[in-house]
């Protein structure tokens, strides 16, 4: 017994990195981070856990995708929406990029000094950052804004239980539930389109005909099928 309450996960932080960057299969993909969460018994409390995707001592998350934006959303949205205490290093939210060695995991912030031409600070300065770096910053700020924002108050998130189903075709669905809520989470891991059969998931979805998407603000059709972009997300409110 280590007497700790909680730890920095890095078991789940290296099952995020490896399969954003791998190729489905039995164990890898998605279904890497699946495996890793089924592990949870080891833990004391698992929702204690403190849950990364980068820090102060790690390739940026940015650079770990490939400077992929698709799959970089995508693993902001698992990392604010499963178990665990989220923890966004600064810079995560204007995709900045940088290796294991220093400084490049520890530049400075732009707009921190007085010298900055841009100050990402600013919406101006993040589109402009945007355009300057041809990445969807704005986007992906708002995007951490947003789940952030929505999450605050959102019990079901923080101590809610994780009901997760194992991936197929690299599609990840996952329930966070308590006797009040319940939010269904979709991702797509793979670079094609998916239709996935929500019939798999009655247990959960018996009595409900639509869900609120919170990232699209959309209301979502759940009978028989749902079709998925390449590397889709749905964070959906039933």
């Amino acid at each position: 017994n280590s007497y700790l309450p909680s730890i920095t996960d890095f078991p789940l932080y290296r099952s995020i990195v490896s399969g954003l960057n791998e190729g489905a299969g039995w164990d890898t993909g998605l279904a890497r981070i699946y495996y890793t969460l089924g592990q949870d018994f080891l833990y004391t409390d698992p929702f204690l856990n403190v849950i990364f995707v980068d820090n102060h001592d790690l390739v940026r998350f940015m650079t770990s995708v490939g400077e992929d934006p698709a799959k970089f959303k995508l693993g902001i949205v698992l990392l604010l929406t499963t178990r665990g205490i989220p923890q966004i290093y600064y810079g995560t939210e204007i995709m900045k990029m940088g290796g294991a060695n220093d400084p490049d995991k520890r530049r400075l912030f732009p707009g921190g000094w007085a010298h900055h031409e841009i100050s990402a600070f600013t919406e101006e300065g993040r589109k402009k950052l945007g355009e300057k770096r041809n990445l969807p910053i704005p986007e992906v700020f708002e995007l951490i804004k947003k789940l952030s924002e929505w999450r605050r108050d959102k019990e079901v998130i923080h101590t809610g239980a994780l009901t997760h189903f194992i991936p197929e075709n690299n599609v990840y669905v996952y329930f966070r539930h308590n006797e009040d809520e319940t939010v269904m989470v979709i991702l797509n891991g793979d670079d094609s389109s998916k239709e996935i059969n929500t019939t798999r998931f009655n247990e959960f979805l018996d009595g409900y005909e639509t869900g609120y998407d919170i990232i699209s603000e959309q209301v979502i059709e759940l009978r028989y099928t749902i079709h998925l972009n390449p590397y889709q997300v749905y964070v959906i409110e039933l």
